[in-house]
């Protein structure tokens, strides 16, 4: 937990005399459960001792590091992971079978971590997930990790839809290569536990230090804008020097009074807005975004759609899911698009404009009920 949960909102009674009802919580904060819940009874999950954070990193690692040569490295490797599970499992998955001189490196970054906006225990498993990061091979598979952190997606299908968008997968030409090549991926970030199994193969999780990290990456190198609002109850928006640098925005759960009514974002590729449907899109938000590739709004009141939107000639990716729409057909003058998701969304008819994109290589109309 990151901050206040609604029992009732759940299906959780609250306490009375005839309640038999226990409910066990975790935080990384004991704030959130002593103040914000008002827990009765607060159990502190020590960290591993010395023994069982050597077992655990050599069941991780394998028994090369009982090698003379490894053998001193790794013992200091596993003291910079201060006992933390989630620091010991991904790095030594990313060192495993690797050379010696990749592990004085890893060491080396683990005593001199670059994400310095964090402290104490919280710095250790930051600086090991960043380690895991600095490990993955190439572009592609580093960019999907921090795709799915700041996109806050955790299912293939989405990642297909939003990767395609953006060009992160080589040389692909169809849906069916797309979708392999998201679940490669996503396997390949499980090997080292950045991503955790979903209920099906097509379903994965991400651990909340995990999404951290890859958000404060992706921030640092990218110029991407994230808010949850699960943990900021307000946004700040960027003074206008960053936003024009800006590659992307994400704001997940966003509990927003109003958009600002032009977003100059000259360079941004992705914008997101989720779970809001009370705001209301300024029809000229989209005329200084003429690069955006990747737009998503969900369970949002659209009628009508912002009329900018036609400006957007290099959309690759919309996604209306859940949204209450009206008359659609300025989506005939995004001529590039070749995915077009309105999954669920309350509409009544299918304008003959989409006849028009002739780049779509994906529509899904699941859940469209009153078409």
């Amino acid at each position: 937990m990151e901050n206040i949960l609604d029992l009732e909102a759940v299906g959780i009674p609250l306490a009375d005399d005839n309640s038999r009802c226990k409910v066990l919580l975790t935080a990384r904060s004991q704030d959130v459960l002593s103040c914000k819940m008002d827990c009765q009874h607060n159990s502190f999950v020590d960290i591993l001792n010395k023994k069982e954070a050597w077992s655990l990193f050599k069941k991780m690692a394998g028994d090369c590091i009982e090698n003379s040569e490894l053998k001193s490295v790794a013992t200091d490797i596993v003291k910079e992971c201060a006992g933390l599970p989630i620091a010991i499992v991904p790095v030594a998955k990313a060192l495993k079978n690797k050379s010696l001189y990749e592990w004085r490196n890893a060491l080396r970054q683990l005593q001199r971590p670059f994400l310095r906006s964090f402290s104490g225990t919280q710095a250790v498993a930051y600086s090991t997930v960043e380690l895991s990061y600095n490990h993955l091979e190439g572009r592609e598979l580093k960019e999907t990790l921090l795709l799915i952190g700041y996109s806050f997606i955790c299912c293939v299908e989405d990642l297909l839809c939003y990767g395609m968008g953006l060009a992160l997968f080589q040389n692909i030409n169809t849906l069916e290569e797309a979708r392999d090549r998201a679940l490669t991926l996503v396997d390949k970030l499980k090997n080292p536990c950045l991503l955790l199994d979903g209920v099906t193969s097509e379903w994965f999780a991400m651990h909340d230090v995990v999404r951290d990290v890859a958000i404060s990456i992706a921030s640092r190198d990218q110029h991407v804008f994230v808010v949850d609002n699960d943990v900021v109850p307000q946004i700040k928006w960027p003074d206008k020097d960053k936003l024009k640098v800006c590659t992307a925005i994400s704001l997940n759960n966003s509990n927003i009074s109003e958009l600002p009514q032009e977003l100059e974002c000259p360079h941004r590729e992705y914008f997101s807005i989720g779970s809001d449907p009370s705001l209301r899109i300024p029809h000229d938000i989209f005329t200084e975004m003429t690069e955006l590739r990747v737009l998503n709004f969900t369970t949002m009141h659209l009628k009508p759609l912002p009329s900018s939107l036609g400006l957007l000639h290099n959309l690759q990716t919309l996604s209306l899911d859940d949204c209450k729409l009206g008359d659609i057909a300025i989506i005939g003058d995004l001529k590039k698009l070749e995915i077009l998701t309105l999954q669920g969304s309350h509409m009544e008819t299918l304008v003959e404009e989409i006849g028009q994109l002739t780049q779509l290589k994906g529509l899904d109309l699941s859940n469209c009920f009153k078409l």
